[in-house]
């Protein structure tokens, strides 16, 4: 034997140093052990290996390195290392996609530049394929910038420095959309978003930033003109929604179908569906795009990267915040549960992307996907900073991985593109496909989204640290608002557009009960809401929220009752509050600091009803009997019979509400913003 179940296991066995891979094969498909892991591992031993690791049918490396075998000296092995090091930056690069074309004569247009030779489908030559089976250019080894953050160097790179002021948008798939294209058209209007720093948003909120932040077309005419209440009859609601609005309306069942009879692999199933129907319509779903701040940032990376110079790059439109960042999940290395104790944030931006702060200041540890015998995964060091977009989800450099400006580094063969960081973003099913096995296959490692991460290493955690293959899902999984996102970069002024699926609860008098001694406040508002003030309720299948109280606990009470009064009086769920920060060492935040937040909610409101049409306030009455089921607070998926899609009539309805709600506050926004 040659000790593969162990090796295939070491840094989820794909560190090529220590395991190398079986060409044309998938993981885990390792050979047992090279010659640095023997002597890392400290099983050379003076002159001679290790009795237990020796021997003629045992561990393949040990005639050629070290003193593992053949009388070779331990001197003899450090020279194989020394060159195994030298060698590191070229890629093994395997062109067997694993796809056959012995029936047909044809690969699937999926896997790119690809032939079929002697039966299988082969990548041309210049290319090699990904863990997907799909073949991409191999442009070798980029010089990019590598930027720690930490709670000991608590400053963002690029764009995301010095952040003042923040709009955030939330979770909730094509509501969210809905609501954010009205909300975005009313803070246009005001002049709002030309004093933003920053965009922050998650899941169906990234899917309405995206589109807002990189598409060639003003903000007015994506976002369509100002919504007239009183010419909202329900013939004018069945009128096609303005371009972004008219996303919410594409139906996903049919796209990922005729994925799925393509051939396309599991695991880019969402990635590619997203692309086809949020960003496409604006030429922004390339899946081989890089992205960049802007122009001037796309030449200053050719210029250190000339083979990069024929690549595209998709940078975000002049006149929108300065930095955008797009949260996702952590969930956890190929084959392994993502949990509470081991989530982080996975916050993707065109300039730099990655996890900032390392959680708790620690490291974290994983259990294997249920239905499956790996061994347990200890001491894991995840986050510590970001990397330049167009280098993110290669393999570790092998100088300067704890920071630099001139870091060399093995560029991945599948970019971080917008349309793949859209998709991540919304990935809702992450954390619980990492949870999911059977017969010893997980599912997250089929269907999850995945990237090659490595941390930031820093004095307290040196390095070398190796890249592990992480499945990567909705940063609804840990944070649905992308608030936290906002105050790590020290916004102290910022607009949470929280986007819910639930209103307050019906009836009771939801003030006497916030103020009970004990009383779980989770359950008086949205947990996207109330979790931010420690109140974070049951965990469930998608989500771990134990980590975000940011603010103190006797802040939400008072703050329950006015939500309560607003929705009592006919008003619009929009509440102002200035808020002192604390300390959460999950996230990286030392505390302290006043912030002032504008928390905009979804629930019903009498005043906005009584400005519709008749007919449009008889159909809303017939509840969820009528076209507008649930409205404002649409469910995120099947809300029809698509997965995803709303009738133009629930998307307009819900645009016109989101600006309605934000109009009915301008004298907040101006101020706030002035």
């Amino acid at each position: 034997t040659n000790r593969w179940p162990l090796c295939a296991y070491e840094d989820g066995g794909r560190r090529a140093d220590f395991c190398p891979a079986t060409p044309g094969a998938f993981w885990p498909s390792t050979q047992g052990w090279t010659c640095r892991a023997y002597e890392a591992k400290g099983w050379c031993n003076k002159e001679q290996g290790a009795s237990s690791q020796l021997g003629p049918t045992k561990n393949f490396p040990e005639k050629h390195c070290c003193a593992c075998g053949g009388g070779a000296t331990i001197e003899k092995g450090k020279v194989e290392i020394a060159a195994q090091k030298e060698a590191e930056e070229k890629r093994l690069c395997y062109r067997h996609t694993g796809g056959t074309c012995r029936l047909s004569g044809t690969c699937g247009d999926f896997r790119g530049p690809v032939s079929c030779i002697s039966g299988m489908c082969m990548c041309e030559k210049g290319y090699c394929t990904d863990a997907t089976g799909t073949c991409r250019r191999d442009v070798g080894v980029v010089v990019a910038r590598v930027a720690p953050v930490s709670r000991q160097n608590p400053f963002f790179p690029g764009r995301q420095a010095k952040v003042k002021t923040a709009v955030c948008i939330s979770g909730g798939g094509s509501r969210s959309l809905s609501a954010a294209v009205g909300q975005l058209r009313a803070l246009q209007a005001l002049g709002v978003m030309e004093k933003v720093d920053l965009l922050s948003s998650v899941s169906g909120g990234s899917w309405a930033a995206s589109v807002y932040m990189f598409a060639k077309a003003t903000p007015a005419t994506l976002l369509g003109p100002p919504a007239n209440l009183s010419d909202l009859t329900l013939a004018r609601l069945e009128e096609l929604p303005s371009p972004l609005g008219a996303v919410a309306t594409t139906h996903t069942n049919g796209i990922i179908v005729n994925l799925l009879t393509s051939g396309v692999p599991l695991q880019m199933i969402w990635v590619s569906t997203i692309a086809k129907a949020v960003l496409e319509p604006f030429g922004l779903g390339s899946l081989d795009a890089y992205m960049a701040a802007d122009e001037r940032a796309v030449e200053a990376i050719r210029g250190d990267n000339p083979q990069l110079r024929s690549r595209a790059f998709l940078t975000p439109r002049p006149g929108r915040p300065r930095a955008f960042v797009m949260g996702g999940t952590v969930e956890a290395p190929d084959g392994y549960s993502a949990a509470s104790r081991n989530v982080v944030s996975l916050q993707m931006s065109p300039d730099f992307s990655g996890s900032p702060f390392y959680p708790n200041g620690t490291v974290v540890s994983y259990s294997p996907t249920p239905g499956t015998s790996r061994p347990p995964l200890n001491d894991i060091l995840l986050g510590g900073g970001l990397v330049e977009t167009f280098a993110f989800g290669g393999e570790e450099p092998a100088e300067g991985q704890s920071g630099g400006d001139g870091v060399r580094l093995q560029a991945p063969l599948t970019p971080l593109s917008l349309a793949r960081a859209v998709a991540i973003s919304s990935a809702a099913f992450g954390a619980a496909a990492s949870r999911a096995g059977v017969a010893g296959i997980a599912a997250g490692s089929k269907f999850d989204p995945q990237a090659n991460l490595w941390p930031v290493t820093s004095p307290k955690h040196p390095g070398p640290r190796p890249a592990i293959t992480y499945q990567l899902g909705d940063g609804s999984n840990l944070d649905n608002t992308g608030m936290i996102a906002a105050l790590q970069r020290g916004a102290s002024t910022l607009v949470a557009l929280i986007n819910n699926d639930e209103g307050l609860p019906a009836g009771g008098d939801l003030c006497a009960r916030a103020r009970q001694p004990g009383a779980d406040l989770s359950a008086l508002a949205t947990r996207q809401f109330t979790e931010k003030f420690g109140y974070d309720g049951e965990a469930g299948p998608y989500g771990f929220y134990g980590h975000n109280q940011v603010f103190a606990k006797e802040e939400l009470p008072p703050m329950i009752c006015k939500l309560e009064q607003l929705r009592a009086a006919g008003k619009p769920l929009v509440l102002h509050r200035r808020l002192r920060t604390l300390e959460n060492n999950w996230w990286g935040l030392q505390g302290g600091d006043m912030v002032d937040v504008v928390f905009v909610l979804l629930d019903r409101s009498s005043d906005f009803e009584a400005r519709l049409p008749a007919e449009t306030q008889a159909e809303l009455r017939k509840g969820s009997d009528g076209r507008f089921s649930g409205f404002p607070n649409y469910r995120t998926v099947f809300q029809n019979t698509d997965l995803t899609a709303y009738t133009a009539s629930q998307a307009n309805l819900l645009a016109a509400f989101g600006e309605f709600a934000v109009m009915q506050n301008a004298k907040l926004f101006k101020e706030l913003f002035q």
